[in-house]
């Protein structure tokens, strides 16, 4: 699977959503177990993206197989369709310090494409991909961090010294910026 997914990023091919079941895979085991997962993906790179902005890949019923074809729509409408897609970015991974790192790298390579809007649309579109991969490895620490920090917070209010006060006032800064940004994660899935 890494070498596969190593061949996926040196292509800069990246997951072009779908609409319809969240499922691709669907099959009882032996043991009356019921598997249900989504295997089966359209990868493309940025230049096929530009070359097809209106591209829908669709996810039909599954007739005699395990898995759903997917039918490839390179012109599509996307009238009252649900379109499932990962957001290109959310706001709780500013929480990271190596987040800017990701996006920084991908625009300081240097693109071929003569025009300037072109440089741009394939930049967006690698920098959406390796969001993605970024966020893979990464989860939202913003409830564990309140929880810890107002677990400390509720220990340093007890001893309410003036030393601790100073502290105190900190944590509570932190907290504060921490419930912000779940609110803001919140706000924006919404």
């Amino acid at each position: 699977m890494r070498d596969f997914q190593n061949t996926l990023d040196f292509c800069s091919l990246h997951d072009m959503g779908y609409s319809g079941s969240l499922f691709t895979c669907r099959m009882k085991r032996h043991d009356s177990s019921f598997t249900k997962e989504r295997l089966d993906r359209g990868v493309a790179n940025g230049s096929f993206a530009l070359l097809f902005p209106q591209l829908l890949i669709e996810v039909l019923p599954a007739r005699c197989s395990y898995h759903a074809p997917l039918l490839v729509h390179l012109h599509a409408q996307r009238n009252g369709s649900r379109v499932r897609q990962r957001p290109f970015y959310e706001v709780w991974w500013q929480a990271y310090a190596d987040f800017p790192r990701v996006v920084r790298t991908v625009w300081r390579v240097k693109m071929l494409r003569r025009d300037t809007w072109s440089n741009v649309k394939s930049k967006l579109m690698s920098s959406q991909y390796a969001c993605r991969q970024w966020r893979k490895t990464h989860s939202d620490p913003t409830e564990a961090l309140i929880l810890q920090k107002t677990s400390v917070l509720g220990v340093l209010q007890e001893e309410a010294d003036e030393e601790s006060m100073v502290l105190v006032k900190s944590l509570q800064l932190e907290i504060n910026d921490l419930i912000e940004l779940k609110d803001l994660k919140w706000r924006q899935r919404a």
